[in-house]
């Protein structure tokens, strides 16, 4: 009597699975970093900076040559406020505010990069604050609306693009080559010292400043705020808080995690000066992070003979630059470049600003975002209409893509693997079955296989019924539902009326495993192993699972597996034929054709398609010209490909 295929396909749900084992690869990660000593850090500075730069994708961005304009000029009591608009990439204009200390000579000057205040952005008062603090005391300020934000803004999504990462690029080298921008716009002021620039950011603001001040040896002091913490610590204080839902990449650059700890990257700028300031009660930078890398920081800086240029202050209230945040940031930072310090007044007039409150933080304190926009524009604003970010940075990326195809060289195997990342060692399958009924049609196996350590994964197989010396052909049928969708699919019921046997698995972080998946998949980014690598390595291993099964009983043909894979999961079966001589045929559905069919705005698929600069090394026609001779369909033509086994 059969009996329902439901009474396999249920366990304990396992939705940590994936979050585990990306926090136990960047602890791995992070105890390789710690074993280094100071000085072999020291050794290591300029190829740590030129991967930096790598992973930010900064040099492939093109670079705009157009001139700054002035807009506007506010006049205000010690200072003023030139209104500009600069260009770092080409059709992202930039608009700005340049705060000039009253009288003549040459003054020092940094710039200041707003962090996730997304609708104020440069006018938001504790930013505004800050650079008038500044100003007063002899420190010109250069505050733009960063990508996406106060001017720029139509969304949080535009700091959460895919489509640059598969072309080579990211966000957030947009961010920082317009930061390096708004230091050439200083440092070409007849009322700017040139040798005297710096940078300031709290929050995103301080995290673009970090690689900003990295790669440009101009920034003589560099003030961080309330970001500092250390890869695995900013990954563990993420988990479970709803950044699914935020769609920000700022942070989740691709392979951060594997080339050096955040100490090291940020001790790139010794023996110029580095302020890190961080506040007590700030539940997503906690202070234990923050010490640590201070920690790390401080004997870098001693390793290089540049331990007085180093200064680490920790302060009370919560994220940003607030009163205390701010009043160490300003003496800091005109103690450093040569200011002269005017104290902070209290009933300093600002510019409006559209919001009275948009940082995250103050929204977690129970005030209300209020929207206070006037009809005409803010005396404070450079634009007549709202910028667009997001259709620019896509058209980049297709751009950039277009000029890739015809300069690719012919991928190989051994070029594909590279280009995926480092998977483990084969270990033993170690398959269990765990349990075993009859169904309509044949009978259905619930087990499990071990992909790597720490990871099991769970799949059920449905057999024929019947017996004969002809082993049927097993369909390994990947969905990102995981086995309940795949095995319910219209592919599995065509495969079993075929007569072939169907493994459903549930790749790590789909079915029972499921978790959130932007939240997971961008910070596997950070990682030498990222989702696609995971989930790859999840089919080749369902694959040695299907190879390798010996049971009393019905076999099934080891010279017929296909791997078929549905939507998004269509590139796991292509990758994995590309990869493994064992797979007989291959194919998708619902799925592109070419991956410039991801370079879209707001794309509705899972993070895990969008691997680092893929697009530089392959395209889908290359994984089916890999797999060849065996056949390899799209469309849905299962049953064609089957046919073509027989």
């Amino acid at each position: 009597m059969s009996r329902p295929l439901s009474e396999v396909l249920h366990a304990p749900p396992r939705a940590s699975l994936l979050p585990d084992f990306v926090d136990r690869r960047a602890l791995l990660l992070e105890e390789r970093h710690a074993a280094l000593s100071p000085d072999e850090a020291l050794v290591r500075r300029e190829e740590l900076r030129a991967a930096v730069a790598d992973c930010l994708g900064i040099e492939r961005l093109d670079r705009s040559e157009a001139f700054p304009r002035t807009v506007g000029r506010l006049e205000r009591d010690g200072y003023g406020i030139e209104k500009l608009v600069f260009e770092a990439v080409p059709g992202l204009p930039v608009p700005a505010l340049l705060y000039l200390p009253a009288g003549a000579g040459q003054f020092p000057a940094v710039v200041h990069p707003p962090g996730h205040w997304m609708e104020n952005a440069k006018l938001e008062p504790d930013l505004q604050r800050t650079n008038v603090a500044l100003a007063r005391s002899g420190v010109a300020v250069l505050c733009y609306d960063t990508l996406g934000q106060g001017e720029r803004r139509i969304g949080w999504h535009q700091h959460g693009q895919l489509a640059t990462l598969l072309v080579g690029t990211t966000t957030l080298a947009v961010m920082v080559a317009e930061s390096r921008r708004a230091l050439d716009v200083l440092a070409a002021r007849r009322e700017v010292d040139p040798a005297r620039l710096g940078i300031v950011g709290a929050s995103g603001g301080g995290w673009s400043s970090i690689f900003a001040t990295a790669l440009d040896e101009r920034v003589q002091a560099a003030a961080i705020v309330c970001i500092v913490n250390t890869h695995l610590g900013q990954i563990r204080a993420a988990r479970g808080t709803g950044w699914d839902g935020h769609v920000c990449l700022c942070n989740q650059l691709p392979g951060l995690a594997a080339l050096g700890s955040i100490g090291e990257i940020m001790a790139l700028a010794a023996p110029r000066a580095l302020l890190q300031v961080n506040a007590v009660d700030d539940p997503p930078f906690p202070i234990e992070g923050a010490r640590r890398v201070a920690a790390e920081v401080g004997e870098l800086y001693s390793a290089a003979w540049a331990l007085d240029a180093f200064d680490y202050a920790e302060v009370a209230g919560g994220h940003g630059l607030r009163p205390e945040a701010r009043a160490r940031t300003v003496s800091w930072l005109t103690r450093r470049l040569g200011g002269e310090l005017v104290p902070e007044r209290e009933d300093e007039p600002l510019l409006a600003a559209p919001y009275e409150t948009t940082h995250a933080d103050d929204l977690d304190e129970g005030r209300p975002q209020t929207f206070v926009r006037p009809r005409a524009r803010l005396e404070g604003e450079c634009v007549d209409e709202q910028l667009d970010s997001n259709g620019p940075l896509v058209e980049l990326a297709r751009a950039r893509a277009a000029r890739l195809r015809g300069a690719r060289p012919r991928a190989t195997r051994e070029t594909l693997a590279k280009a995926l990342g480092p998977f483990p060692g084969p270990g033993p399958i170690g398959t269990i079955v765990e349990n075993r009924i009859a169904i309509e049609g044949g009978f259905a196996e619930r087990l499990s296989f071990a992909s790597e350590e720490g990871v099991r994964i769970d799949a059920v197989l449905l057999l024929p019924g019947g017996f004969s010396d002809e082993a049927p052909p097993v369909v390994v049928l990947l969905d990102e539902g995981g086995k309940a969708e795949a095995l319910a699919s219209p592919e599995a019921e065509r495969a079993r009326a075929l007569g072939c046997a169907v493994l459903g698995p549930d790749l790590r972080g789909t079915g029972e495993s499921a978790c959130a998946e932007f939240e997971t998949a961008t910070a596997a980014f950070m990682l030498d192993r990222d989702l696609l690598n995971q989930r790859v390595w999840d089919v080749l291993r369902a694959v040695e699972c299907v190879w390798r099964r010996a049971v009393l009983g019905q076999q099934v043909d080891r010279g017929r597996i296909v791997v078929w894979g549905r939507g998004a999961f269509g590139l796991l079966a292509l990758l994995a034929a590309a990869l493994d001589e064992r797979i007989a045929g291959a194919g998708t559905s619902a799925f592109a054709s070419s991956l410039e069919e991801l370079l879209v705005f707001d794309p509705p698929h899972t993070p895990m398609l969008y691997r680092y600069r893929l697009l530089e090394r392959l395209d889908l026609a290359d994984l089916v010209a890999l797999a060849a001779p065996r056949p390899v369909l799209a469309d849905g033509a299962l049953a064609a490909l089957l046919a073509r086994l027989r």
